[in-house]
């Protein structure tokens, strides 16, 4: 916690507590996929459309 207080603790009148901003101390990044990963998920759906787009063909 000391690298984020940068003023040492005294007494005042009216002021209770600090304020963290979590997001900015304790934020992730979502990793992203892969493009080759989404291309080849998007070829399988697109093979399994056109088959189900077949089946329904009487």
């Amino acid at each position: 916690m000391a690298k984020y207080i940068t003023r040492p603790f005294e007494y005042l009148d009216n002021v209770v507590g600090v304020e963290i901003n979590f997001n900015k101390v304790f934020y992730e990044p979502e990793q992203l996929r892969d493009v080759a990963t989404l291309l080849a998920e998007l070829a399988a759906l697109d093979a399994e459309l056109q088959s189900l787009e077949a089946a329904l063909v009487l």
